[in-house]
């Protein structure tokens, strides 16, 4: 059995004489020391998402690395290696001040993906583009049309470990829709245009449901979804979520922020409200490790 893919059980993993079919799981830094009989594991390393921006786009999914694109790793019994798990990147809440990008996870020597950029956010010309990360964060709507989205799969891995952020769209007078941010299976959406009636949806996670924990195990959709862009004055919602990530700003939310991402899914925070009443983006969520022995 390869590939994280095959952990879709519905109770528990089988744990062999030699060790082989245990799962750890870490939702926070730790160490990991490989058991007696084990010669190999296989993996899932999420980073923390990026924050959502300040009336502005979805934070990206943090990178998302899985032994099934990437293969497996040789270990030997005894050895102990380290654990990072990287938190999420704050929403921005204020303009001219950058959302957070989410924190690096890895398997300290093995492993790493780079956190989820953080969404554009209101301000002068530079602060509305989307920030770089393992996906990128969606831009803010600049009426000049000079904003970038934030670039995923940085720094690069093959197989990807993300995706592109969207764009964010203005029609320079009454309307302002924001990009949603990238997520590891698809790109964050570009905010709807000409009409500019949605901010762009955030991109789709890791989609399959994971087995995380051993006997009465839980299913946990996982992870690394963008969060959706902003919209503008509560007539034009804001972006779906990717998933397990933040929605951006709903016109039912009334001048509350960008909704957060769910803990430990390494999703993007939503983007803020654009409009009379300027709000603040979501916070990424942390992101995981998983380890299975075999």
């Amino acid at each position: 059995m390869t590939g994280i893919h095959q952990l879709l059980m519905a109770q528990g993993v089988a744990v062999g004489p030699d060790n082989s079919g245990q799962l750890f799981t870490f939702t926070s830094s730790s160490t990991f020391t490989v058991p007696a009989g084990v010669s190999s594991i296989r993996y899932l390393v999420a980073a923390g998402g990026g924050g959502g921006g300040y009336s502005g786009g979805g934070g990206g999914g943090g990178g998302l690395l899985v032994d099934s694109d990437h293969g497996t790793v040789s270990v030997n019994a005894g050895q102990t290696y380290t654990i990072t798990v990287g938190a999420g990147g704050n929403g921005s809440s204020a303009a001219n001040n950058h959302a957070g990008v989410g924190a690096s996870s890895e398997i300290v020597g093995v492993v790493a993906a780079a956190g989820g950029g953080g969404g554009g956010t209101n301000g002068v010309s530079g602060y509305g583009n989307g920030q770089n990360g393992g996906s990128g964060g969606g831009s803010e709507g600049f009426p000049d049309g000079s904003q970038t989205a934030g670039t995923g799969n940085t720094p690069s891995k093959s197989p990807v470990q993300g995706n592109n952020g969207g764009l964010g769209r203005s029609n320079n007078t009454s309307w302002t829709v924001q990009g949603g941010g990238g997520g590891y299976s698809q790109a964050g959406g570009d905010a709807d245009y000409p009409g500019g009636a949605f901010g762009g949806y955030g991109g789709k996670g890791f989609t399959a449901d994971v087995v995380y924990s051993v006997g009465g195990a839980t299913a946990i959709q996982c992870c690394g979804g963008g969060g959706g862009g902003g919209s503008d004055n509560g007539t034009r919602p804001g972006g779906a979520a990717g998933t397990q990530a933040g929605k951006g700003w709903q016109s039912s939310s009334g001048t509350g922020p960008g909704d957060s991402a769910t803990a430990n899914r390494g999703g993007g925070g939503g983007g803020g409200r654009n409009g009379a009443t300027l709000t603040a983006g979501g916070n990424g969520a942390k992101g995981i490790v998983i380890i299975i022995t075999e």
